[in-house]
């Protein structure tokens, strides 16, 4: 029973965290969107859309791992360069980054399914596409954590920290570009 609360107890602390910082109810409201996406990611197969719901959640997981690591970024480069103005919304440019932990899962979910929805051009070399990929995410995310670790302004870390992880930022955005939209196709995509 104590190892039961004692697992529950994290999930209780997100949950009062985000009704102290949204407001009960659009924490509640976002508690259901996330249920819901998740009934139907599971429910996709049964109904045929397996490959565009892995798709659609490819796309999300970039879109929303690529904000929460360039709030990260923002705060290394403002940590950098001494940008002092920027401080007081320094905890909202950082808060994203508690993402990271679910980013991780969400991108197992995304490479282990990618035979599902990746255009056969881009499947033959899938453990390195899962290496590479997988690889990029823990290192940036594990540079994130010690950046923000150091958070404190006079910390002698913190400046190494901050350019250990902005140099990896782009490192791993450009493996993930490259991996999850650019050779999804033969030629280049049309924006590029």
């Amino acid at each position: 029973m104590r190892a039961t609360a004692t697992r529950s107890r994290p999930l209780r602390n997100l949950f009062e965290q985000a009704d102290a910082e949204l407001g009960r109810m659009l924490s509640r409201a976002c508690a259901a969107a996330v249920a819901l996406g998740l009934v139907a990611l599971l429910f996709a197969p049964l109904a045929g859309v397996s490959a565009a719901a892995l798709s659609a959640l490819a796309a999300s997981w970039l879109f929303f791992t690529g904000v929460a690591a360039g709030g990260v970024a923002l705060s290394a480069a403002a940590r950098l360069t001494h940008g002092r103005f920027i401080e007081p919304a320094l905890p909202l440019v950082e808060s994203p980054a508690i993402f990271f932990p679910a980013a991780l899962a969400l991108l197992a979910v995304v490479l282990l399914g990618a035979p599902a929805w990746m255009p056969l051009a881009s499947r033959p070399g899938m453990a390195a596409l899962l290496a590479r990929d997988f690889g990029a995410a823990v290192a940036l995310f594990a540079c994130a954590s010690w950046f923000l670790r150091q958070r404190r302004w006079a910390s002698s870390r913190a400046p190494l920290a901050a350019v250990i992880y902005l140099l990896v930022y782009p490192l791993a955005l450009s493996i993930w570009a490259v991996d999850l939209v650019m050779a999804l196709t033969l030629a280049a995509p049309s924006g590029i």
